[in-house]
This record gives C-alpha cells, sequence and structure tokens, in this order.
C-alpha cells in the first residue's frame, strides 16, 4: 500500500482544504458537516460518501439543511423525535441545475480542482440560493405557498402547524386543519399533521 493514498486521505484533505477556502464565511466544521447560525437556528452543509466510493477513489455529493430550533425541539417534547429532524432539504446538485451530482476525487491534483468546483458553487449558488429563507418570515413564506424542498407534505404542514402554535396564531392554526386533512388524504385520521394540530388546538 506504500505510495497509495487511500480514499479516506483523499477525502479528509478535500474536507480540510474546503473548510480553509470558505473561512471567510465564518462557518464551523464538524467532521464531514459545515455549519453556521441562520435567523432561526443552523444552517447546514452535510458532506457524504457514496457506497460506490473505492479503495483508490472516493465519490462523495452533499445535503444543504436548514433546521429551526424552536419547531424541532417542540417535535422532540410532543413525542415526534425523528420525524423531522431539518425543515429544509437539498441535494447540493439542485443548485447546479441538476438533481444530483457526484464529484470524484483519487489525488491531490483533483483535490485542489475539486475544492475549488464545489466552493465556487457553494459561494455562488447555494447562498444565494437559500438566501430568502435564511429568515423566519421567508421559510414560513415557503411552507405556507406550499412548497417544502425536502420534506413530505406531512412533514411540512406538522412543522407549520408548530410555528402557529408557538407563535400564538390559533386562527391559522384552526384553519391549516382542513388543509392538513385535504392534503394526507386517503387517509387524514392517521396522518401525523391532523393529529397534531387536534393535539394543538
Amino acid at each position: 500500500m506504500k505510495g497509495i493514498i487511500l480514499k479516506d486521505d483523499v477525502y479528509k484533505i478535500f474536507l480540510e482544504k474546503l473548510f480553509s477556502s470558505l473561512k471567510d464565511l465564518d462557518l464551523k466544521r464538524s467532521g464531514s458537516v459545515f455549519h453556521g447560525p441562520v435567523s432561526y437556528g443552523d444552517f447546514k452543509i452535510r458532506f457524504q460518501k457514496s457506497v460506490k466510493s473505492s479503495l483508490a477513489c472516493v465519490v462523495f455529493t452533499a445535503d444543504v439543511l436548514l433546521v429551526h430550533q424552536a419547531i424541532s425541539k417542540m417535535l422532540a417534547d410532543k413525542g415526534y423525535t425523528g420525524f423531522c429532524d431539518f425543515q429544509y432539504s437539498r441535494r447540493i446538485g439542485f443548485f447546479r441545475d441538476t438533481e444530483d451530482y457526484w464529484w470524484q476525487i483519487s489525488n491531490l491534483t483533483e483535490v485542489s480542482a475539486v475544492t475549488g468546483e464545489v466552493a465556487c458553487v457553494i459561494r455562488e449558488r447555494v447562498l444565494p440560493g437559500i438566501s430568502h429563507i435564511r429568515n423566519e418570515q421567508g421559510l414560513i413564506a415557503m411552507w405556507e405557498s406550499g412548497e417544502s424542498p425536502g420534506l413530505s407534505a406531512d412533514q411540512r404542514i406538522t412543522s407549520l402547524a408548530m410555528y402557529y402554535y408557538l407563535t400564538g396564531n390559533r386562527e391559522s392554526l384552526e384553519e391549516l386543519l382542513p388543509i392538513a386533512e385535504q392534503a394526507t388524504r386517503p387517509r387524514p385520521g392517521g396522518s401525523l399533521a391532523v393529529r397534531a394540530i387536534r393535539d394543538l388546538l
């Protein structure tokens, strides 16, 4: 094995170089997750390796995540732990005009090139692409419009119900019930959104 740079070493070097190249963004790093604050919680870029990675080549992508701390805490307090771990999720490939994209690196030359490309996508595509939902009003407006990247209708409506409850907006919470029943048919009585709203009311 002497002289061969293993995939784990290449991946580690890539993450270190990428984090260094983005230091002006005031991000923090926890292993393969880069994260920073938004007005209501956390913004995360979670890198992950593919099972297609080989001994000498690593294949990876990343998820762009937003977490609303108060809603996440309330979901956990209500016993819905694991139901909705984030309030927005999209593969980084979406920001490159494709639904999915996986990079490959197998040597230090490729690490440098890929680091520059990924950093460019984050700066020029990801951050501008989520700028409208880095504040709470933008996130809620997106949910109210029916959009919920990375969430099912059940998860979106349940999260929205938690927000209305937390902000004391009972009228909107009541109006959300028939929407939940319609969106989660054919078994509205069994959907978490419907049960959560009835419980909150």
